[in-house]
């Protein structure tokens, strides 16, 4: 039947851009991130570790991408997918300084 048909495709373009969608790592390093200015695609992953010996707190404030990630301990992994385009700036909130552009297109 077509709802069958309609199901299959849906479920092969899921899957497709399930795969298509990549993660990028950022480190936390020193005080501050590696690299600095990052370029993803919609639905990519960034994943910031950490690899200082002390916590960060990654968060946004840029429309589209608001989000606080929380402290994040030493060692630890802590992932965020952006899904809309546009440019989004990434600070610490513990370490003001420090700075990630993230370009989403």
């Amino acid at each position: 039947s077509s709802d069958v048909c309609s199901s299959d495709l849906w479920s092969a373009f899921a899957f497709a851009s399930a795969f298509a969608a990549k993660e990028v790592v950022v480190e936390q390093k020193d005080v501050g991130f590696r690299p600095e200015r990052v370029t993803i695609d919609v639905g990519d992953t960034v994943v910031f570790t950490n690899e200082d010996n002390y916590g960060h707190n990654m968060h946004s404030t840029s429309a589209g991408a608001e989000f606080d990630l929380g402290r994040q301990a030493p060692g630890t992994r802590v992932p965020y997918t952006f899904r809309r385009t546009g440019t989004f700036e990434v600070f610490c909130r513990i370490h003001p300084k420090m700075r990630l552009e993230v370009v989403v297109k």
